[in-house]
């Protein structure tokens, strides 16, 4: 198994990012960096997928990791976008 990167290790104890209405679990135990890839037709988050570099990744609880990839996450996964970003930014990653 691969050692873990600086940018996945950030992922340990933070606030879901995701945070998708009435899935999020809100228990920063679970978090996980979630990879935003694009499906086998060109739609994020769905189908067959291409994983993609760690820029393109979100903190998710283990709930909205989940469930992204339904086809129905978008609005999350923009915003979750931005917000890891800025998070990471307060990290110094």
């Amino acid at each position: 198994m691969k050692p873990l990167t600086k940018i996945q290790k950030s992922a340990r104890n933070q606030e879901c990012t995701l945070n998708i209405a009435g899935v999020c679990n809100y228990d920063t135990d679970t978090t996980v960096l979630c990879h935003i890839g694009f499906g086998d037709n060109n739609t994020i988050g769905s189908g067959k997928r291409i994983r993609p570099g760690e820029r393109n990744a979100v903190y998710g609880c283990s709930a909205c990791h989940d469930f992204i990839g339904s086809g129905n996450d978008y609005y999350y996964i923009a915003r979750a976008l931005v917000r890891t970003a800025e998070a990471r930014d307060e990290l110094g990653i």
